[in-house]
């Protein structure tokens, strides 16, 4: 096994409250070749997940985000601030890699698997920080942490 975290986007709906609470929704999903037909009414559908970003055994980064929960919650709220926070944390390390020890610390010297994480985090992260930053993050933040 292993450690799985993901930083999920909630889109809020309200589909209750809609003009047309009975309105369907459908769709299909196609996984390991298997076809699946979706339908909801408007109405049922309170919010949307959407997955913004997903890590693979990335310990320092996780670290970071353990320490913004209340209590012993493994799927947890983000602030739009903390999200802007570790992005910053993350340039800081980018730009002098003698901060990692600091910032965001791991047991070994890093090594290029730990550049590598930093990397593609700040390069994804870099669209959700530009619409936090310019106003248009319609969404809520939730890191989800599976060990």
């Amino acid at each position: 096994m292993g450690l799985d975290m993901y930083l999920h986007k909630r889109f809020y709906i309200g589909g209750a409250y809609d003009e047309n609470p009975d309105a369907e929704i459908e769709f299909t999903t196609e996984k390991f070749g298997r076809r699946k037909n979706w339908s909801f009414r408007l109405g049922e559908v309170e919010s949307i997940d959407v997955l913004a970003m997903q890590w693979r055994k990335a310990y320092s980064i996780d670290d970071w985000f353990m320490k913004l929960r209340d209590y012993a919650n493994t799927f947890f709220y983000i602030s739009h601030e903390q999200l802007l926070e570790f992005y910053d944390t993350i340039s800081q390390v980018r730009a002098d890699h003698s901060k990692a020890s600091e910032l965001l610390p791991i047991d070994d010297t890093p090594e290029e698997w730990y550049w590598d994480d930093l990397e593609a985090t700040y390069s994804k992260l870099a669209e959700l920080v530009e619409e936090i930053r310019y106003g248009n993050a319609d969404f809520d933040l939730y890191y989800e942490h599976n060990a």
